[in-house]
């Protein structure tokens, strides 16, 4: 996924950002797809690979360090875990 279609999801609100908000978010059932900067702590990348697996979830570790998915999604923040609402 490049950065114009981040861009675009972004916009049209259906991303959740954060660990705990995309933890929460697959657990639920609300998620598409699961995409996590390639420097996301490993602890937590190992967590959400595992509920994606159980969900049946596409889960992408994306080229994009934290800091270029913060960018890539327009926010003035670093950005490791980014989900696609259903």
């Amino acid at each position: 996924m490049n950065n114009a279609e981040i861009r675009s999801l972004v916009e049209k609100g259906s991303v959740i950002i954060g660990h705990n908000a995309v933890h929460k978010a697959i657990v639920s059932g609300a998620v598409q797809r699961v995409l996590i900067a390639s420097n996301a702590e490993s602890e937590l990348v190992t967590d959400i690979q595992h509920l994606c697996s159980l969900g049946s979830i596409d889960c992408d570790v994306l080229d994009l360090r934290n800091d270029q998915l913060g960018v890539a999604c327009r926010k003035p923040f670093q950005i490791s875990f980014l989900a696609v609402k259903k």
